[in-house]
């Protein structure tokens, strides 16, 4: 999930909006990661820095 909004600033970025949700394909760079954006489909580089993991815990 988004913390911040990001404008791409070069091609191959991916522009978000705080609180938009993001897939991660690939996490290989410790500063850029490539991700899918789920409500426009988009593929790109975002800072990782501007994102947080959404972990959904089970009720027992």
């Amino acid at each position: 999930i988004a913390l911040y909004n990001y404008f791409a600033n070069d091609e191959g970025d991916l522009s978000f909006r705080k609180g938009d949700r993001l897939q991660i394909v690939d996490d290989t760079d410790p500063d850029w990661w490539l991700a899918k954006h789920l409500t426009t489909n988009q593929k790109g580089y975002i800072p990782m820095n501007y994102v947080v993991s959404e972990v959904i815990e089970m009720e027992e």
